[in-house]
C-alpha cells in the first residue's frame, strides 16, 4: 500500500510539473490574451481538483506554478484593462439609455402622443440595447432589472392603446354589418363612408388578427356598395326597358 501510494504521489507530482511547464511555455508563445487566459484560467481549475483528491501539495511547485500563472495574468494585463474599460463603457450607456426612457415615458403625454413614433421608438431601444457590450457580470441583473422596469413603463400604455384601438374597431365592423341591412340604401352608403373615414390604426395587434379584422370589415362594406351597384344596375334596365316600350331610338 505504501508503494502504491508513493507511485501516486510521484504520478500527481509529475503531473504538476508538467503543468508549470506548460504555463512556463506558454510565457515563451506568441497567443492571444483570450487564449492564454482560457488555459491558465483551466489549469488552475485542475490544480484545484488534484489538491481536493487529498493528494499532498508540494510547495516548492506550487510556488513555481503559481509565479507563471501571476507572469501570465502580468503579460494580459493591457488586455485586461481594455476589456474593463470597454465593460464600464458599456455599463454607462446601458444606465444612460435606461435614463432616457423612463425621462421620455414621465414626461409623454399618452393622449396626444404619436403612437407609430413610439412604437418606432421602442424597437430602437431595444435595438440598441442588445448591440451594447458586455458589462461587469456582478452589474448586469440588477442593469436588466432597470431596463425592463423602463420598457414596460412604455409597453403598458401601448398595450392599453392596442387594445382599445381593437375595440374601437371592432365597433366600425358591427356597425358596417348594420348597415348592409339596412334597407334605406342612401343612407347606408353614407354611414359606411362615415366608417370608413374613422378606420384608424393607432396600435396593430397579431398580423392575423388584423387580417381577420379588416376582412370582416371590408365584406360589410362590399355589401353595401355590391346593393348600390345591383341598384344602378336595376334602375339602367327599367330606363332601358321604357326606352324601347316608347319606341325611341336607341
Amino acid at each position: 500500500l505504501r508503494e502504491l501510494q508513493s507511485w501516486r504521489k510521484w504520478g500527481t507530482n509529475q503531473h504538476r510539473i508538467s503543468m508549470c511547464e506548460t504555463l512556463e511555455h506558454m510565457l515563451t508563445e506568441d497567443l492571444a490574451p483570450t487564449l492564454m487566459l482560457e488555459k491558465v484560467q483551466a489549469l488552475q481549475q485542475e490544480w484545484k481538483l488534484l489538491n481536493k483528491e487529498g493528494n499532498r501539495i508540494n510547495e516548492a511547485l506550487w510556488q513555481r506554478f503559481n509565479t507563471a500563472a501571476d507572469q501570465i495574468y502580468a503579460k494580459c494585463r493591457p488586455y485586461l484593462d481594455e476589456q474593463n474599460n470597454m465593460r464600464e463603457l458599456s455599463r454607462k450607456a446601458r444606465e444612460s439609455l435606461c435614463q432616457q426612457v423612463e425621462l421620455f415615458a414621465k414626461a409623454v403625454d399618452w393622449s396626444q402622443v404619436n403612437w407609430k413614433k413610439v412604437i418606432h421608438a421602442v424597437r430602437e431601444v431595444r435595438a440598441t440595447w442588445e448591440k451594447l457590450g458586455a458589462v461587469d457580470p456582478r452589474q448586469q441583473k440588477s442593469l436588466n432589472q432597470r431596463y425592463h422596469a423602463a420598457m414596460r413603463m412604455l409597453e403598458r400604455p401601448i398595450s392599453q392603446e392596442r387594445a382599445k384601438n381593437k375595440a374601437l374597431r371592432q365597433t366600425l365592423i358591427e356597425k358596417a354589418q348594420t348597415q348592409a341591412q339596412n334597407p334605406d340604401l342612401i343612407k347606408a352608403i353614407k354611414e359606411i363612408r362615415q366608417l370608413q373615414e374613422q378606420w384608424h390604426i393607432t396600435v396593430a395587434s397579431k398580423r392575423n388578427q388584423e387580417d381577420s379584422l379588416w376582412k370582416a370589415f371590408r365584406t360589410a362594406c362590399d355589401q353595401v356598395f355590391e346593393r348600390r351597384r345591383g341598384a344602378l344596375q336595376h334602375q339602367q334596365e327599367v330606363i332601358e326597358s321604357q326606352i324601347k316600350s316608347l319606341g325611341v331610338p336607341g
